[in-house]
Parts: C-alpha cells; sequence; structure tokens
C-alpha cells in the first residue's frame, strides 16, 4: 500500500477511535435515526461518508455517552444491543492466499466462514463485557442494568459459551474464552495446509469441531443463552458490519441471505460501498433472497439536494473549527466566512426598483454581452437589454434571466475577448472567488464527513499561518486549493485496473477528460442557458472505462443524482446497477476543472470519453502556487 493511500484511509477515520471518542464529537446526519430502529439496515455510501461512524455510534459504549444529551433520539432508539464485527483482511485477502491450494469448494467456504465466525464471536465478548460493566456501574440506560452479573454467574455463562462453541477454557472467564477463540484463529492457515495435504474436510473438522459451526448458528445460540441468563429472552441484539465490499462473494452472500429469516431478538445493520462485487452481490441476492423494503432499508449517505447537506455540514463545520480554537456556531458561519458571490441574488428586490441584485446582474450580463456574441444573441432572442434587467414578477424574462445567471456569472470570470482567430481566450491564474464564502464553501463537501474535517482544519491551518480570519480571501483561495489538489493527487496514484488495450492511464486522466469536456463546453462553445453538467453512465461507456467508473462512484468522485438521505428506494449498487444511472463530478474537483457548482442536464459518457479533449483544445487551467502537503484526508439539482 503506497504512503498516499495509507495515509487516504488514516486521516479523520473513525475505525481508529474508540465508540466513547466517536460519540464525544457526533453531529447526527440525515438518516441517523432510521438506524436507531429495528429494521435490517444496509447503509450504502462512498469512502469517508461516515458508514464506520454511524456503526460505531450504535454500540453501546456510544450510546449511553450520547442519548442522555439528545431525548430527541432517545424515542427512536429501539433498546438493541450493538456488536460491531470490524472488517478484517483475514476474511478475504488473507485467507484467499492460504486456501487457493484447497481442491474442494465445500473446504474454502468452511474456512472463510470459519474465520468470519471467529471474528463474530470475539466481538459479541467484546460486548457482552462492556455490557457487564455497565451493568455494575450503573448506566441511563436501563436494559444493562440486568448485566450486573456476579463472578458465579459470569463463569457459569462462560463455560456454557464455551461448550457451544466447542471451544476448551482453562479458567471459565472472558479473557479466557477470548484467549481460545483467538488460539483457535491461529490454526486456520494450519488446517488450510492440511486440506490442500488432500485430508479430507470431515477429518478436520473432527479435530477443530468449530469450523464447522455456521457462524450464524454460532452466534444465534449464544444470544439465545446471554437472554435466559439475563431473564429477556426478547432482549435484541444487532449485528453491526463494516465495509463489506471486501468480503468474498461466496462469504458475503451467507451474511446477507439472513436479511430473510433469522432469529428474531437479531437485527442486521450492514454497510457497503455502492459498487464493487459486494453490492453486485445484494443486486443480485434479491433474486431468491432477502428483497428491499419487505426485508431491508436503505439508507443512502450521498446526498443529491443541497438542502439535506447544508444544515449537516454546517453543524460539523462549526464544531470541527471550534476544536481548533476558532469559536463559532453553524448559525454564525455566514458572518465567519462571509457571504459567496452569489449572494446578493437570494436577496428578493422590490417591484420597479434598482435592488443591489439587479444591479449586479446587470453588472455581469452587460460585461459578458460585450466580450461573448453568442451570449448577447441568447439575451436578444429573449428581448432582453442587459442594461435593463427590471421585470415584474410575472414577466417570463424575470425567470430566465434567474436561471442563466449564476452560468454568465461562471462564464464571465473565466472569460476574456475572443482572440483574432475568433477562439476564446481564457483568463489565466485567477482566484478563488467563484467558490469561497458561504454557503459555497460547504457545497464543496458534499456532506461528506472527512471532506468536512478536512476543509476545516485547512482552514483554521491557513488563518493561522496568515495570521487572518477565515474570511480573508488568501485564506480561503489557498485553503480550497489545497482540499482540491489532495484530492486529485490522490487519484493520480491510486491504483486501478487498466483499460483492456489502452495505455497505461490514471484515475485523475480518467476524471480530467471528464472535466475538461464539460469545462470547455461550458467556456468555449457558444452559450447555452442549460449546459451538459452531469452524465448518463451509458453501456458503451461503463464497457470500456467500467473499473474506473466503480472506483469513481466508490471514492466519492462520481455523485449519484437518483438517491438521497430521505430516498427509501433500493439501493443503487454494483456495476450492472450503475448502467443508465446518472453522475456528476464531485463539487470537490469544482475548482480544478473550473466547474458551476451545480449540474444541469445529462449527456451519455461516452460522448465525452470519445471527444477529444486534450489541453491544446481544452481551455487553459489556472496555475497554482505551490500547494503545502498535510496528511491526505479520505479523500444539485439547485443553482448556486
Amino acid at each position: 500500500m503506497s504512503e498516499a493511500i495509507k495515509l487516504l484511509n488514516d486521516a479523520f477515520n473513525a475505525r481508529n477511535l474508540t465508540p466513547a471518542q466517536v460519540a464525544e464529537d457526533f453531529i447526527a446526519p440525515p438518516g441517523f435515526s432510521r438506524l436507531l430502529g429495528l429494521d435490517h439496515c444496509i447503509m450504502v455510501g462512498p469512502r469517508g461518508s461516515g458508514k464506520t461512524t454511524l456503526l460505531k455510534m450504535l454500540q453501546l459504549e456510544a450510546l449511553q455517552s450520547w442519548l442522555p444529551a439528545h431525548r430527541e433520539n432517545r424515542h427512536e432508539y429501539a433498546g438493541f444491543i450493538g456488536i460491531f464485527v470490524p472488517a478484517d483482511v483475514r476474511w478475504s485477502m488473507q485467507l484467499d492466499f492460504h486456501t487457493r491450494g484447497i481442491a474442494t469448494e465445500a473446504g474454502r467456504i468452511a474456512l472463510q466462514t470459519s474465520a468470519f465466525s471467529h471474528a463474530v464471536c470475539l466481538a459479541l465478548l467484546e460486548t457482552l463485557e462492556n455490557c457487564i460493566t455497565v451493568g455494575r456501574t450503573g448506566s441511563d440506560l436501563q436494559i444493562y442494568s440486568a448485566f450486573a452479573f456476579d463472578r458465579k454467574t459470569e463463569s457459569e455463562l462462560i463455560n456454557t459459551l464455551a461448550k457451544l462453541w466447542r471451544m476448551k477454557v482453562e479458567v471459565p472467564s472472558l479473557l479466557g474464552l477470548r484467549q481460545a477463540l483467538r488460539l483457535s484463529q491461529t490454526e486456520l492457515p494450519i488446517l488450510a495446509a492440511r486440506l490442500i495435504s488432500g485430508e479430507s474436510l470431515a477429518s478436520v473438522v473432527a479435530a477443530q469441531p468449530f469450523i464447522g459451526m455456521a457462524w450464524l448458528d454460532a452466534l444465534v445460540t449464544a444470544l439465545d443463552t446471554i437472554n435466559e441468563m439475563i431473564g429477556n429472552k426478547t432482549q435484541r441484539w444487532a449485528l453491526l458490519l463494516d465495509e463489506l465490499e471486501i468480503v468474498p462473494e461466496t462469504l458475503l452472500r451467507n451474511i446477507l441471505m439472513p436479511l430473510r429469516s433469522s432469529s428474531p431478538n437479531l437485527i442486521f445493520k450492514l454497510a457497503l460501498s455502492p459498487s464493487g462485487a459486494g453490492a453486485m452481490v445484494l443486486s443480485n441476492v434479491e433474486q431468491y433472497g432477502p428483497t428491499h423494503g419487505n426485508d431491508f432499508k436503505t439508507i443512502t449517505l450521498g446526498y443529491v439536494e443541497k438542502s439535506q447537506t447544508r444544515r449537516f455540514s454546517a453543524q460539523l463545520m462549526a464544531s470541527a473549527l471550534t476544536r481548533k480554537g476558532i469559536s463559532v456556531s453553524a448559525d454564525d458561519l455566514l458572518s465567519v466566512m462571509g457571504p459567496s458571490m452569489f449572494q446578493p441574488t437570494l436577496e428578493a428586490a422590490d417591484e420597479g426598483t434598482q435592488s443591489r441584485a439587479v444591479l449586479a446582474r446587470q453588472k455581469v450580463f452587460q460585461e459578458l454581452a460585450a466580450k461573448d456574441e453568442s451570449f448577447a444573441d441568447a439575451l436578444n432572442k429573449k428581448n432582453i437589454d442587459p442594461t435593463n434587467l427590471s421585470f415584474k414578477e410575472n414577466d417570463k424574462r424575470a425567470w430566465f434571466v434567474r436561471k442563466i445567471y449564476p452560468l454568465a456569472v461562471f462564464r464571465n470570470h473565466y472569460r476574456r475577448s475572443a482572440g483574432d482567430d475568433g477562439r476564446v481566450i481564457a483568463r489565466g491564474a485567477v482566484g478563488m472567488q467563484l467558490y469561497s464564502g458561504y454557503p459555497i464553501l460547504l457545497d464543496l463537501t458534499e456532506g461528506n464527513p472527512r471532506w468536512v474535517l478536512n476543509l476545516a482544519d485547512e482552514l483554521a491551518a491557513e488563518a493561522e499561518k496568515r495570521e487572518k480570519d477565515i474570511r480573508a480571501v488568501g485564506v480561503q483561495s489557498s485553503a480550497i486549493e489545497t482540499f482540491y489538489e489532495r484530492f486529485a493527487s490522490l487519484l493520480r496514484v491510486y491504483p486501478i485496473e487498466q483499460p483492456v488495450s489502452r495505455r497505461p492511464t490514471t484515475l485523475f486522466d480518467f476524471v480530467e477528460r471528464l472535466g475538461t469536456y464539460l469545462s470547455s463546453k461550458l467556456l468555449e462553445d457558444a452559450f447555452s442557458a442549460d449546459p451538459s453538467l452531469s452524465f448518463t453512465i451509458d453501456q458503451a461507456a461503463y464497457e470500456s472505462h467500467g473499473r474506473f467508473i466503480e472506483t469513481c462512484v466508490q471514492l466519492g468522485v462520481f455523485i449519484l443524482m437518483t438517491a438521497g438521505a430521505t430516498d427509501d428506494g433500493p439501493p443503487d449498487l454494483g456495476a450492472g446497477g450503475l448502467v443508465g444511472k446518472r453522475v456528476r463530478l464531485c463539487h470537490r474537483l469544482a475548482p480544478k476543472f473550473r466547474l458551476p457548482v451545480h449540474s444541469t442536464r445529462p449527456i451519455a459518457m461516452s460522448s465525452a470519453l470519445s471527444e477529444d479533449t486534450t489541453p491544446s483544445r481544452s481551455v487553459a487551467r489556472p496555475q497554482l502556487k505551490n500547494v503545502v502537503e498535510r496528511p491526505a484526508d479520505d479523500s444539485q439539482s439547485s443553482l448556486f
């Protein structure tokens, strides 16, 4: 793993935090309340969208810390006990290496299942230990009072669990049973070698009975035993599974099938990426297994509408800045960050008066019409005089002016007059004014928690270095440049399977091709009131660049525009499921490719990929000053 990818995985990652640490700074995003219920839930979102954080927030240690201060969510918590099982490469890559030489599929599946069973049982013991600790010390959550075991009762429970799991425990304690499971875990490669040598699976199971147990049976029987011990046979437990996209396909089927029918006391809260093999399995399993709506609910962590994300992003940004020593509330961000260039357009104008909004529009329209003949023609066809934009509200021209104003501002910002040959001359290095101020700065983060934290870190660092307020133009411009350049740098080194019969290319090359296409159409071609700023993933594009498209969805480079946090439809998952979907480039890369922070109609992705968008044809990109590197992060429909 490269250093860049390692930094990507480690920065702002809840995986490295305890549940209590996660709860300390937790801001509930849209959809969190749905996780607190008894439905089986599958969270779908790109890297950094908060899947691990949300799962950890369903653990005892996090809930008992967070819920008392958030009474509005208290009644939504259904009283289940969360068992968090972190993803482990031993389920897939490492075990796959050890099992390649096993002739029978049954033997390979048995070892994969056993590896997962060990992880689940160890997670259950950790959860049980926390419950006993809380039961003895007391908690605001009354369900844990039943776990106030004395040492004798605890020993009896451990002895029973050890017998159920066919484990030999010298000392009947939680520590003793954990050690027995870990010892059994280390024997898996040895057992694989025995199977490779030709020994039968039956012989291996006879020597190590836990290998032959189904993971669900091992878990459910243990839960039933614990429920009897606490005197509550209907106590609910939630299995919290993270990063299922790394799980081998056969094992993943085994994990997903119980969504349809399992113990009534066991519910599933799962998390996976919206692309890749794991997502494909979920899409296909509905043909004969659990179905969306009947058996599980989907919570999509990739948001579409800005209204879904701005409030959450503002709260998280304010919290992050406050921890950096810049005390601010979400409601204060407008004054702290300053307004965006488009803020005056949000103010309503009194009929018949020359309001600030009308004056701002007129200035932009006059400047652009003077240097862009196509824009002047578009206004002329609508009978619009750029020196007089005062219209009555029922005048269709007023609606048209409001619609095209953000596009006009953007085009006017980057264009100069045409040269002698008639070609557009793009402006050279320009500032980040189009992307600065509130709320545009928040929109750049897409509501991705990790990106919000990263941008907050950049803003605070630049303010400290320059000894200026965050509102300063230089502070914001430098933070924005670092913010998008670090993501671009990641895409340049991210490992990717190459398309067949094509020259080697990076993920950034692929994204740049699409971004440059949109930018060149927007800035070079004749003005359009409805330019293409999003893509439809057509079959041709997927056949030629399928792995690139899937990875872009997984990393959040592409934003799916067919689902949102409040959407209750089936998940848009897997390779085949992406064909026909509408996506746009994430706003984080908008300054890199000179794109607006909004989207309009789509164009087939294959059309953009097939067109020549070499730098000689494209709009010149700004020359950026050197960016000071810090550890990298993991890293619509409405107008600006």
